[in-house]
């Protein structure tokens, strides 16, 4: 196994990516919850399973595995994860892994045994694919467009009930209907909510101090 080369790209490049792979098999803007099984099954040669004990095997809840008989890439998530209480675990997992397929291809087909996965995982590029990856896992189950949309419907409402005395509860209660919108964790939406392109964060602060009822 050689792992010489860390892909490069840019956050532009990963929210542009994002949006044409949506625009291209959900149209634009996509239904949301974004049906991720569907955007797997979509993509020519990556195929997605369930395994149990993998997490046990692995020490991880998923990853990507090459079939060179077959010529396509497994995603494999384990089985646990899968039957999470929370389903936003599995979709992210799923996402994430998807993502790698998507940036990191000529990596992940040399990922076939036990072995090969320590040494990416204690490959000094591993964390800068890892960040790529989960950034584009982001994008692609938080879209630009409908975090947008709907911070924007749900903003008034939020001011309304809780008033301009508390920026902290109105982002609080935002992210969570947010995520629940889009089937992803509090945590995760309220990350996606500071960092651009979006920085809603950055606009309900500054609508709030000047007591606007919308957000631009």
């Amino acid at each position: 196994m050689r792992l010489t080369r860390v892909p490069g790209y840019t956050v532009t490049e990963l929210e542009q990516r994002a949006e044409g792979l949506l625009r291209d098999r959900c149209g634009w803007p996509p239904p949301i919850p974004v049906d991720i099984e569907l955007l797997v099954d979509l993509e020519a040669g990556v195929v997605l399973d369930i395994l149990p004990g993998l997490q046990d095997l692995c020490g991880v809840a998923g990853l990507v595995r090459y079939e060179p008989k077959q010529g396509r890439m497994r995603i494999v998530i384990d089985a646990d994860t899968a039957d999470h209480p929370s389903a936003s675990f599995y979709r992210f997992t799923v996402a994430e892994e998807f993502a790698h397929v998507l940036l990191h291809r000529d990596i992940m087909t040399q990922i076939r045994t036990a072995e090969d996965l320590i040494a990416l995982h204690t490959w000094s590029g591993y964390q800068e694919i890892d960040r790529n990856a989960k950034r584009l896992a982001a994008a692609l189950l938080m879209p630009t467009i409908t975090v947008s949309r709907e911070a924007r419907a749900l903003y008034p409402q939020l001011v309304k009930a809780v008033g301009f005395g508390d920026p902290a509860a109105v982002e609080a209660h935002l992210a969570e209907r947010l995520a629940r919108l889009h089937g992803v964790s509090a945590a995760a939406m309220r990350h996606r909510l500071k960092e651009w392109p979006l920085r809603i964060i950055q606009k309900v602060k500054r609508a709030m101090r000047q007591r606007f009822t919308i957000l631009e």
